[in-house]
C-alpha cells in the first residue's frame, strides 16, 4: 500500500511538472507570436513610410507630392484661391560629391532638406523629387511678394556654410516659382513649369529665383 501511495504522489508530482512545462511553453509560444505580430506591423509600416517618403532626407517623395497637389487643387478650385510651387535645386552639389565624397554629398542633402523645412510652415510641403531637386508646395500664400520673400529666405538659408569633418563648403540655389491655377493645372504641368523657371533663374547667375513667364 505505502508503494501505491508512493507512485501516486509520484504521478501527482509529475503532472504538476508537466503543467508547469506546459504553462511555460505556452508563455514563450505567445511571447513569440506577439514579437512575431510587431514586427510584422513594424515591417508593414516601414514599407509604407518607403513608398511616401524619401529614404535620405526623410521628405515626401514625389508620390506624396503629387497626392498633396491634386489636394491642394481641389481646395484652390473650391475656394476660388491659388497657390505656389517652388522648383529647387541645388547649384555646385555635383563638385561636392567630386570632392568631398557621395557620403559628405549625402549630409549635405539632408541637412539642405531640414533647412527647406524651417523655412515654411509646418502646413508647407518640402518634397524631394531626386538627386538635389526639391520642390516646395506652398498653400494660402497671398500674393507673389509674400512668394518672393519666402524664396529670398530658402536662397539665405542654403548659402550658409555646410561643413564636413575636413572643412567648410557653400553652395546656392536656384529656384523656378509657378503659380495654380495661371501656369498649370495638372500636377506635371505646374512642376513643368516652375522647372523651366528654375532654368532661367540658373541662367540669370544662380542664387537667385525666377516666375515661370509664358
Amino acid at each position: 500500500r505505502e508503494n501505491i501511495l508512493r507512485r501516486i504522489d509520484l504521478l501527482k508530482d509529475s503532472l504538476i511538472i508537466v503543467n508547469i512545462v506546459f504553462i511555460f511553453i505556452i508563455g514563450i509560444g505567445s511571447r513569440i507570436l506577439a514579437l512575431s505580430v510587431t514586427k510584422r506591423k513594424e515591417a508593414e509600416e516601414k514599407l509604407k513610410h518607403l513608398a511616401h517618403y524619401d529614404h535620405l532626407s526623410g521628405l515626401p517623395n514625389r508620390k506624396t507630392l503629387y497626392d498633396r497637389m491634386n489636394m491642394s487643387m481641389a481646395v484652390s478650385k473650391r475656394e476660388n484661391k491659388h497657390f505656389f510651387v517652388f522648383f529647387i535645386d541645388l547649384d555646385g552639389f555635383k563638385a561636392v560629391n567630386d570632392i568631398f565624397g557621395h557620403d559628405t554629398g549625402d549630409k549635405l542633402i539632408t541637412e539642405a532638406a531640414t533647412r527647406l523645412k524651417d523655412s515654411v510652415r509646418e502646413s508647407d510641403t518640402v518634397a524631394r523629387i531626386g538627386g538635389d531637386e526639391f520642390v516646395i508646395l506652398l498653400n494660402s500664400i497671398h500674393n507673389i511678394s509674400d512668394a518672393g520673400a519666402i524664396a529670398d529666405k530658402i536662397l539665405e538659408k542654403l548659402s550658409e556654410d555646410f561643413s564636413n569633418s575636413v572643412t567648410n563648403y557653400s553652395i546656392t540655389a536656384s529656384i523656378g516659382i509657378a503659380i495654380f491655377p495661371k501656369d498649370g493645372v495638372g500636377q506635371n504641368e505646374l512642376l513643368n513649369s516652375a522647372d523651366t523657371a528654375m532654368y532661367n533663374a540658373k541662367q540669370s547667375g544662380k542664387n537667385t529665383y525666377r516666375f515661370y513667364q509664358q
